[in-house]
């Protein structure tokens, strides 16, 4: 986008916004993650770069969000463990706290096809304070649940809901009610998740009836 210029002071003004709606919310103590996605698209792991690029690149951005004053780092959406690795020890390196989340397909594999039990294997040593997966549909979350369960680390999910309602739109279909939403994520919760809300497609609704059903059990 040729802004790379620009990139801490825009990390810095991210993460503002993000501490001025928490201290909106008036909800206690609120945590700020800085996100390290892919550095291309989360559903194409064709394009992921070389490891150099990784490594600089993932280093680079870290390091801003640590001088944004992010609390902790979420390294997500990853879609082949050689970028999961190196945003893990980019994060790792920061110093800060961080999570890593997938981004799977059906069968418990990562979109480059590559296992989610091998995935784990390969960042577990880095020392996250948990792993999750994200941005998938609740049932291909669930085929997840064995191996997030015996990773032997805390872990969580946060499921995206439906489409885009149109190509380029702005709106959604979602596939699951507020209701039906919260009804998934507290099965998860019972098998023992620790991280859990919603992704692309989830509005506020469902954050709010997982978050009502969470204060009530």
């Amino acid at each position: 986008a040729g802004l790379g210029d620009r990139a801490r002071a825009l990390t810095g003004r991210a993460v503002d916004l993000a501490r001025e709606a928490a201290a909106e919310a008036g909800a206690g103590k609120i945590l700020v993650a800085g996100s390290a996605p892919p550095l291309e698209d989360c559903y194409r792991p064709d394009l992921v770069p070389g490891d150099d690029a990784l490594a600089a690149e993932h280093a680079g951005h870290a390091a801003n969000l640590v001088a944004a004053g992010a609390d902790l780092l979420l390294c997500e959406t990853l879609n082949t463990i050689r970028e999961a690795r190196a945003a893990s020890r980019a994060a790792k390196a920061s110093g800060l706290p961080f999570l890593v989340s997938f981004v799977c397909g059906p069968g418990a594999r990562l979109l480059s096809g590559e296992p989610l039990a091998r995935a784990v294997d390969e960042v577990a040593g880095l020392g996250p304070e948990a792993v999750l997966v994200n941005c998938l549909p609740l049932a291909d979350a669930e085929a997840c649940r064995a191996i997030l369960v015996s990773c032997g680390l805390p872990w969580g999910v946060y499921p995206n809901l439906g489409a885009p309602a149109e190509p380029g739109g702005t709106g959604w279909i979602s596939d699951a009610s507020p209701e039906a939403f919260a009804d998934g994520m507290m099965a998860l919760v019972a098998d023992g998740a620790r991280v859990v809300g919603g992704c692309c497609g989830t509005r506020p609704s469902h954050v709010r009836a997982l978050a009502a059903r969470l204060a009530g059990s």
